[in-house]
């Protein structure tokens, strides 16, 4: 895949989640932390972000 693309889908990923109301550098650190351990069992489930949220 070329770097662009890589880039493309990052930046969808982090978008995403800030129209979720989430803060996309705290997603992205959590889910780079927690989603190696995170079960197989469970990988359709996405884990608990529920303390990411923005604050006012």
């Amino acid at each position: 895949m070329a770097a662009g693309q890589r880039v493309a889908k990052m930046m969808s990923l982090l978008e995403t989640a800030w129209l979720n109301g989430l803060e996309p550098y705290t997603w992205l650190k959590l889910v780079l932390t927690r989603w190696p351990e995170w079960p197989e069992e469970r990988l359709r489930e996405r884990p608990p972000f529920l303390e990411n949220t923005f604050t006012d």
